[in-house]
């Protein structure tokens, strides 16, 4: 018989969790070119085109939970995502790790 393997996952989100408090998180936002197309992507999502993207998602989320085609929690779940990608922004910059606006504006 083989060894007990349900300590695998929890020794994957330790090692996840040490390279992410470890690792520099200023590697990508030092005014390097990854950091300048990362955070051009990211105002695409936070810009005028995601939020046309949000509205058109919500408001077919809206429409399927009302005719019962989506339950309420998954169309919660997808309206708290959206919460976040809008929120990241402000989120990075109160975790203190990247602000775009101040690297390459």
């Amino acid at each position: 018989m083989r060894g007990d393997l349900s300590i695998i996952p929890l020794v994957f989100v330790v090692a996840l969790l040490c390279g992410v408090l470890i690792a520099e998180p200023s590697f990508a936002a030092k005014g390097s070119a990854t950091g300048h197309v990362l955070c051009t992507v990211a105002g695409w999502f936070t810009g005028n085109v995601g939020k046309g993207l949000a509205m058109v998602a919500v408001f077919s989320l809206g429409v399927a939970a009302l005719l019962g085609k989506i339950t309420w929690g998954a169309a919660t779940v997808v309206g708290a995502g959206i919460a976040v990608v809008f929120g990241g922004d402000a989120i990075l910059l109160q975790a203190g790790l990247i602000n775009c606006k101040a690297i390459f504006n």
